[in-house]
């Protein structure tokens, strides 16, 4: 079962299996790059798994795998 999250949660704080909506970029350089790979205010995102020891993030967006650095995913801010 997929739970939402709470107002201004950022990815990295998710466990597998919750979902929520991008409501901002608090990186304005990264959010550039987040946006060119298709995750766009408002789109849904389930974060899938964490790799070991804090490595990449796998989330599903708008039906997409993506794998995501832990600094790209900290600056991803859910609603």
């Amino acid at each position: 079962m997929v739970a939402s999250t709470k107002s201004g949660q950022p990815l990295t704080s998710l466990k597998p299996g919750m979902a929520g909506f991008v409501a901002r970029f608090t990186d304005q350089f990264i959010g550039g790059k987040l946006l060119s790979m298709g995750i766009l205010p408002g789109s849904r995102v389930e974060l899938v798994r964490r790799s070991p020891f804090g490595g990449s993030i796998y989330a599903r967006v708008d039906n997409a795998l993506v794998a995501l650095r832990r600094e790209e995913a900290a600056c991803i801010i859910l609603r």
